[in-house]
């Protein structure tokens, strides 16, 4: 095994506990009804640990639902990188997944906590550790960024297409049509998980602004359709060709070891992505691979292939499908059923 691997395993362990034990805390505080969710005034310790785990992913801001997403994804960081350590590199699929996400969700939390500290913190106000503790966490943040990324690429840049070699010719592992239904249902929810928290943080700041109230027409935009299309059309726009021009792949797309190729079975360049980012926006089109091929691919001139596969089978991570239903099952309804 690499020094390389070894790093990453271990590293990706250690923060997977660290993620995982923040979130039980935090579940914690939510299910015994804490009101001020300050949980840590009585130890700095934790205000330091909890920079480590930067993940902040959820479909609303409700106070009840904290964590639920980010302990799902570290637990998944945690099976992944024992897999990794098992298979002594081999099995990367949890792990990619996972460091794929955080490296995008820093990436947008960063710019939400720079927006913040910029335009809405009274530092004045700030006490001495609360200033360290906030440029500690940026510190981290950044960090985050960097080493997901590094993670992601040496990792990728060992995976090699699956080609399939006859007698008389080569050919390449297409992504099944079933698979790029599943690419699509996974990337769509880590979009939803990644940016609503954002949308509702940004949205409140806006509304309650001069500018907002003073303006009839932006308060048009904003109550009708199609402020829905235009955040949907960035988001897409800052999702996909981050992931596929750095990784050539999107997060989904790590769990079933495809990628994206041009017709020379090469990385695609940025007018290519951009131009296949553009197609995704065209109605329906999530549905147009059923047919025989994406109008996203055959538009911009694009392929998703297979990669060989290194580790396990699969169907040998489908296990982990029931667990996921149960827990999210008693994490939404849990709290309500077991205090009445």
């Amino acid at each position: 095994m690499e020094k390389s691997d070894k790093f990453i395993g271990v590293f990706s362990l250690v923060l997977s506990i660290i993620g995982m034990v923040c979130g039980l805390y935090t579940f914690y505080g939510v299910w015994i009804e804490t009101s001020d969710f300050n949980f840590f005034t009585g130890s700095k310790i934790f205000h330091l640990l909890f920079a480590f785990s930067t993940l902040n992913l959820d479909f609303s801001n409700k106070f009840d639902h904290l964590e639920i997403w980010s302990f799902i994804f570290y637990t998944l960081l945690f099976v992944g990188s024992l897999q990794f350590l098992k298979t002594k590199g081999r099995e990367t699929r949890l792990l990619c997944f996972v460091f794929s996400v955080i490296f995008l969700n820093a990436i947008i939390i960063f710019l939400q906590s720079t927006i913040f500290k910029l335009f809405f913190v009274k530092w004045g106000n700030y006490t001495a550790f609360q200033i360290f503790n906030s440029i500690y966490s940026s510190i981290i943040l950044v960090g985050m960024v960097i080493i997901s990324f590094r993670i992601s690429k040496i990792i990728k840049s060992k995976k090699e297409i699956d080609i399939i070699e006859t007698q008389y010719r080569k050919s390449i592992t297409d992504t099944s049509r079933w698979q790029r239904f599943f690419h699509w249902i996974i990337d769509s929810t880590i979009m939803a998980l990644i940016f609503i928290p954002i949308i509702i943080f940004l949205s409140h700041g806006f509304i309650d602004s001069d500018m907002y109230r003073e303006s009839e027409s932006l308060q048009m935009f904003f109550r009708g359709k199609a402020a829905l299309y235009v955040i949907t059309f960035v988001v897409l726009f800052i999702y996909y060709p981050i992931s596929e021009i750095l990784f050539g792949a999107s997060p989904a797309k790590f769990l079933t070891e495809s990628r994206v190729v041009n017709s020379k079975a090469e990385s695609p360049n940025f007018s290519s992505i951009f131009l296949r980012t553009l197609c995704r926006n065209i109605p329906f089109d999530a549905l147009s691979f059923f047919s025989q091929r994406g109008w996203h691919d055959s538009l911009s001139e694009t392929y998703v292939v297979k990669e060989k596969t290194t580790g396990f089978k699969t169907n040998k991570l489908l296990w982990i499908l029931p667990f996921l239903i149960i827990y999210l099952l008693i994490m939404y309804f849990g709290k309500e059923y077991f205090t009445r």
